[in-house]
Protein backbone atom coordinates (compact mmCIF):
# COMPACT_ATOMS: atom_id res chain seq x y z
CA UNK A 1 0.00 0.00 0.00
CA UNK A 2 3.16 2.50 0.76
CA UNK A 3 4.66 1.67 -2.36
CA UNK A 4 1.20 2.46 -4.50
CA UNK A 5 0.88 5.48 -2.75
CA UNK A 6 4.54 6.61 -3.34
CA UNK A 7 4.15 5.64 -6.90
CA UNK A 8 0.93 7.87 -7.57
CA UNK A 9 2.39 10.62 -5.68
CA UNK A 10 5.62 10.35 -7.93
CA UNK A 11 3.30 10.08 -10.75
CA UNK A 12 1.33 13.20 -9.79
CA UNK A 13 4.57 15.46 -9.51
CA UNK A 14 5.77 14.54 -13.22
CA UNK A 15 2.38 14.88 -14.48
CA UNK A 16 2.47 18.48 -12.44
CA UNK A 17 5.41 19.58 -14.10
CA UNK A 18 4.05 19.45 -17.56
CA UNK A 19 1.12 21.60 -17.35
CA UNK A 20 3.36 23.90 -16.19
CA UNK A 21 2.13 27.86 -17.17
CA UNK A 22 4.19 30.61 -18.05
CA UNK A 23 5.59 32.84 -15.27
CA UNK A 24 3.62 36.48 -15.28
CA UNK A 25 6.73 38.26 -16.76
CA UNK A 26 6.54 35.61 -19.21
CA UNK A 27 3.16 37.02 -20.68
CA UNK A 28 4.01 39.90 -23.08
CA UNK A 29 0.77 41.62 -22.60
CA UNK A 30 -2.36 42.17 -20.16
CA UNK A 31 -4.44 40.53 -22.19
CA UNK A 32 -1.84 37.33 -22.41
CA UNK A 33 -1.88 37.36 -18.92
CA UNK A 34 -5.97 37.48 -18.67
CA UNK A 35 -6.13 34.70 -21.48
CA UNK A 36 -3.70 32.35 -19.95
CA UNK A 37 -5.27 32.73 -16.81
CA UNK A 38 -8.92 31.76 -18.19
CA UNK A 39 -7.21 28.90 -19.48
CA UNK A 40 -5.75 27.71 -16.60
CA UNK A 41 -8.34 28.27 -14.37
CA UNK A 42 -11.17 27.14 -16.68
CA UNK A 43 -9.33 23.84 -17.09
CA UNK A 44 -9.16 23.52 -12.57
CA UNK A 45 -12.68 24.12 -12.34
CA UNK A 46 -13.85 21.83 -15.16
CA UNK A 47 -11.39 19.17 -13.98
CA UNK A 48 -12.62 19.58 -10.35
CA UNK A 49 -16.74 19.01 -11.75
CA UNK A 50 -15.23 15.56 -13.60
CA UNK A 51 -13.12 14.33 -10.90
CA UNK A 52 -15.85 14.74 -8.65
CA UNK A 53 -18.59 12.42 -10.99
CA UNK A 54 -15.68 10.33 -10.58
CA UNK A 55 -15.08 10.60 -6.91
CA UNK A 56 -19.03 10.22 -6.32
CA UNK A 57 -18.86 6.61 -8.04
CA UNK A 58 -15.42 5.49 -6.72
CA UNK A 59 -14.86 6.94 -3.36
CA UNK A 60 -15.53 4.22 -0.71
CA UNK A 61 -15.40 6.80 2.27
CA UNK A 62 -18.47 8.48 2.93
CA UNK A 63 -16.58 12.12 3.67
CA UNK A 64 -14.52 11.60 0.01
CA UNK A 65 -18.17 11.37 -1.53
CA UNK A 66 -19.71 14.79 0.68
CA UNK A 67 -16.58 16.22 -0.66
CA UNK A 68 -16.99 15.46 -4.34
CA UNK A 69 -20.81 16.38 -4.43
CA UNK A 70 -19.95 19.76 -2.29
CA UNK A 71 -16.73 20.43 -5.10
CA UNK A 72 -19.07 19.00 -7.99
CA UNK A 73 -21.99 22.03 -7.16
CA UNK A 74 -19.54 24.84 -6.15
CA UNK A 75 -17.00 23.93 -8.91
CA UNK A 76 -19.93 23.82 -11.27
CA UNK A 77 -21.20 27.30 -10.47
CA UNK A 78 -17.38 28.49 -11.00
CA UNK A 79 -17.29 27.13 -14.55
CA UNK A 80 -20.33 29.80 -15.14
CA UNK A 81 -19.09 32.67 -13.71
CA UNK A 82 -15.97 32.26 -15.04
CA UNK A 83 -17.40 32.31 -18.68
CA UNK A 84 -19.75 35.39 -17.86
CA UNK A 85 -16.10 36.92 -16.73
CA UNK A 86 -14.29 36.36 -20.19
CA UNK A 87 -17.67 37.53 -21.92
CA UNK A 88 -17.53 40.39 -19.90
CA UNK A 89 -14.37 41.11 -20.63
CA UNK A 90 -14.13 40.37 -24.29
CA UNK A 91 -11.67 37.18 -23.77
CA UNK A 92 -12.33 34.28 -25.96
CA UNK A 93 -14.70 31.53 -24.41
CA UNK A 94 -13.07 28.97 -22.21
CA UNK A 95 -12.30 25.43 -24.29
CA UNK A 96 -14.44 22.54 -23.08
CA UNK A 97 -12.26 19.89 -22.98
CA UNK A 98 -9.69 19.31 -20.69
CA UNK A 99 -6.14 19.53 -21.64
CA UNK A 100 -3.84 16.18 -21.84
CA UNK A 101 -2.23 16.91 -18.50
CA UNK A 102 -5.82 17.07 -16.72
CA UNK A 103 -7.10 14.07 -18.66
CA UNK A 104 -4.17 12.43 -17.55
CA UNK A 105 -5.08 12.88 -14.07
CA UNK A 106 -8.67 12.24 -14.87
CA UNK A 107 -7.34 9.06 -16.75
CA UNK A 108 -5.32 7.94 -13.51
CA UNK A 109 -8.72 8.10 -11.48
CA UNK A 110 -11.00 6.59 -13.76
CA UNK A 111 -8.07 3.32 -13.69
CA UNK A 112 -7.35 3.63 -10.33
CA UNK A 113 -8.01 0.41 -8.57
CA UNK A 114 -9.87 0.25 -4.89
CA UNK A 115 -7.59 0.37 -2.62
CA UNK A 116 -5.40 3.38 -4.13
CA UNK A 117 -8.02 5.69 -5.56
CA UNK A 118 -9.10 7.50 -2.33
CA UNK A 119 -5.36 8.25 -2.05
CA UNK A 120 -5.09 9.60 -6.08
CA UNK A 121 -7.72 11.38 -5.42
CA UNK A 122 -7.01 13.29 -2.59
CA UNK A 123 -3.38 13.73 -3.42
CA UNK A 124 -4.66 15.73 -6.83
CA UNK A 125 -7.10 17.74 -5.09
CA UNK A 126 -4.02 18.74 -2.71
CA UNK A 127 -1.60 19.32 -5.74
CA UNK A 128 -3.99 21.06 -8.15
CA UNK A 129 -5.16 23.13 -5.49
CA UNK A 130 -2.20 24.47 -4.52
CA UNK A 131 -0.74 24.98 -8.17
CA UNK A 132 -4.40 26.52 -9.31
CA UNK A 133 -4.01 28.93 -5.76
CA UNK A 134 -0.71 30.16 -6.87
CA UNK A 135 -1.49 30.88 -10.48
CA UNK A 136 -4.81 32.80 -9.52
CA UNK A 137 -2.50 35.17 -6.62
CA UNK A 138 -0.11 35.54 -9.15
CA UNK A 139 -2.87 37.07 -11.45
CA UNK A 140 -5.10 38.34 -9.17
CA UNK A 141 -1.71 40.53 -8.00
CA UNK A 142 -1.12 41.98 -11.05
CA UNK A 143 -4.26 42.35 -13.07
CA UNK A 144 -5.84 45.17 -13.35
CA UNK A 145 -9.31 45.28 -12.03
CA UNK A 146 -11.63 43.20 -14.46
CA UNK A 147 -13.82 41.31 -14.53
CA UNK A 148 -11.88 38.71 -14.83
CA UNK A 149 -9.24 39.47 -11.99
CA UNK A 150 -12.43 39.75 -9.89
CA UNK A 151 -14.05 36.98 -10.33
CA UNK A 152 -10.06 35.13 -9.29
CA UNK A 153 -10.07 37.19 -6.08
CA UNK A 154 -13.60 36.13 -5.10
CA UNK A 155 -12.72 32.34 -5.96
CA UNK A 156 -9.00 32.41 -4.18
CA UNK A 157 -10.96 32.03 -0.68
CA UNK A 158 -13.26 29.15 -2.21
CA UNK A 159 -9.51 27.54 -3.64
CA UNK A 160 -8.01 27.71 -0.18
CA UNK A 161 -11.09 25.99 1.30
CA UNK A 162 -11.34 23.13 -1.07
CA UNK A 163 -7.42 22.83 0.12
CA UNK A 164 -7.99 22.74 3.71
CA UNK A 165 -10.73 20.00 2.82
CA UNK A 166 -8.71 17.91 0.68
CA UNK A 167 -5.51 17.97 3.51
CA UNK A 168 -8.07 16.72 6.20
CA UNK A 169 -9.11 13.86 3.80
CA UNK A 170 -5.61 13.31 3.49
CA UNK A 171 -5.14 12.91 7.27
CA UNK A 172 -8.19 11.15 7.56
CA UNK A 173 -6.73 8.58 5.57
Amino acid sequence: MLRARALAIAALVLLSACGRAPAPHEAAAADGAATEFLARAAQHEAFQVAAARVAAVQADSAQTRVYAARIAQSHGTALAEIAAAARAQALPAPAGALDDNHQAYLDMMEEADPATFQTIYVSQQILLAQQTIAAGERYAAAAPSTPLARWARAQLPVWRADLEAARALAREE
